[in-house]
């Protein structure tokens, strides 16, 4: 969630004076002896990817973040006191079910003793001042800012306030005048409008009984390791799926919505396994299905509307880099529209395999943006089609069209850190398609090599 915007000269100071003093005022309205603690109990927890806020809860150690601030899997973080000081925390646990809660643990004990109380159910008062305290890089050492809470949506286990909250601030916590913990800083509400990444609109933060309901989870031994999505317009937990699983469900005015056009929606998660591939299906006979599939790390890993030209159902194929949690949102293309619907996530085994070398050369036909390109005709089987090119001379690029020349699927960079293409696909038996291995720029030339594979769903346990 950390970033840093750039801004020339004037507006670098004319932002950060405007910060300065937003926290500056949250500061002077505080009690000295509440500032003391706070001071004293919120640190800085920097990963060697990331980096957040965080608070203890105990005088033994324990300290709480954002789970979206830990990297996947977990590892050791630094942190960084107010006065100078510093320790080494390892990670205990995720909380279940998608909340954005992580537990970490100090690994040696530190002289440092002071911890935050949480807050109780008649703290929660809708127009309430409340204060948030966070980390924001670069700026150094922690900021107190001001606001009022404006929303307690306990169904969904977070409440929304709009006190200030900057880059790095996530896992901080949201506080009362005299202290005590109301929620943990998740994300900013962001304004569709703007560009605004500070402050100024309103933040929401999981709220307080959820971080007890988690705490009292792991005194039960009930630790989680794997990272899910941190979707807030969703009740917590959410119901798991399992692989092969037919799962049915209904679209209706009690499910959630999402946040943008209000379409009803469903959650569940799933977990998987890294380097096997999953295909979702979602079908309905009373909706415009669409899909939606978020990574551990809450990334948008795909969304589909009409799994073909025929059909209103919908389908994403997905390749897991590592063993993870997968969040599914079960929902329509129109606001409004409710019905039933089955739900499926299949595992894809790979039987057959296909090798095919070829180059690019300057004799090569070329595109409408002056790519070099290789066709090559496959028959639908009714079957998931994955085509993998590789090349250590140039950067691949894959693009698969219909028997009517729509484009059915394209890819440039598979996976972070490589410059292969994959498609993963369903085809249709009796259809000609036409896969086209090119290019990422124009004028690229090299050999590389297609390698094509045929799946079918694994057979359900």
């Amino acid at each position: 969630m950390h970033c840093f915007l750039h801004f020339s000269g004037f507006f670098r100071r004319l932002f950060f004076t405007s910060l300065f003093f937003a926290f500056a005022k949250g500061m002077a309205e505080l009690p000295k002896a509440v500032v003391t603690n706070i001071l004293q109990s919120v640190v800085k927890v920097d990963f060697a990817s990331n980096f957040g806020t965080g608070f203890f809860i105990d005088d033994s150690g324990l300290l709480i973040t954002s789970a979206h601030v830990i990297p996947n899997p977990p590892d050791q973080a630094a942190i960084y006191f107010a006065n100078g000081g510093e320790a080494a925390a390892e990670f205990v646990s995720f909380a279940p079910g998608g909340a954005d809660l992580a537990l970490l643990r100090l690994i040696a004990p530190h002289k440092n003793s002071a911890f935050l109380q949480l807050a109780e159910p008649e703290d929660f008062r809708i127009s309430r001042p409340v204060y948030t305290v966070g980390y924001p890089y670069p700026v150094y050492p922690a900021l107190i800012g001001s606001g009022i809470l404006g929303h307690h949506r306990a169904s969904h286990g977070i409440i929304i306030f709009d006190a200030a909250v900057s880059s790095g601030s996530s896992g901080g916590p949201v506080l009362t005048r005299d202290g005590k913990v109301l929620g943990v800083i998740s994300r900013q509400l962001m304004d569709r409008t703007s560009d605004a990444v500070y402050g100024g609109g309103f933040n929401s933060a999981v709220d307080t009984p959820s971080l007890r309901a988690f705490l009292e989870a792991v005194q039960r031994g009930e630790t989680e390791v794997v990272r899910s999505a941190h979707l807030d317009y969703f009740r917590m937990p959410l119901p798991r799926l399992t692989v092969g699983e037919r799962r049915r469900g209904r679209l209706s005015p009690t499910s959630d919505q999402l946040p943008e056009f209000l379409e009803y929606a469903n959650g569940y998660q799933i977990d998987v396994s890294a380097d096997m591939t999953y295909f979702i299906t979602l079908e309905s006979d009373d909706f415009d299905a669409y899909l939606l599939l978020y990574d551990g790390g809450s990334n948008l890993a795909g969304e589909n509307d009409d799994a073909g030209v025929d059909t209103t159902n919908s389908a994403i194929t997905y390749l897991a880099d590592e063993n993870e949690r997968l969040t599914i949102v079960a929902t329509s293309f129109a606001r409004g529209e409710v019905g039933e619907y089955t739900l499926r996530v299949q595992e894809i085994l790979f039987t057959s395999e296909e090798i095919i070398e070829h180059a690019l050369t300057p004799e090569s036909p070329r595109n409408d943006e002056n790519k070099f390109y290789h066709d090559i005709p496959i028959e639908g089987q009714n079957r998931m089609l994955s085509v993998m090119m590789e090349s250590d001379e140039l950067d691949a690029y894959l693009e698969l069209y219909d028997a009517r020349g729509q484009m059915v699927d394209s890819n440039d960079d598979w996976r972070t850190g490589t410059t292969d293409a994959r498609i993963l696909t369903r085809t249709e038996s009796g259809q000609t398609y036409r896969l086209r291995a090119t290019t990422y720029s124009a004028d690229e030339t090299g050999e590389f090599t297609i390698t094509v594979s045929w799946g079918d769903e694994a057979e359900a346990e």
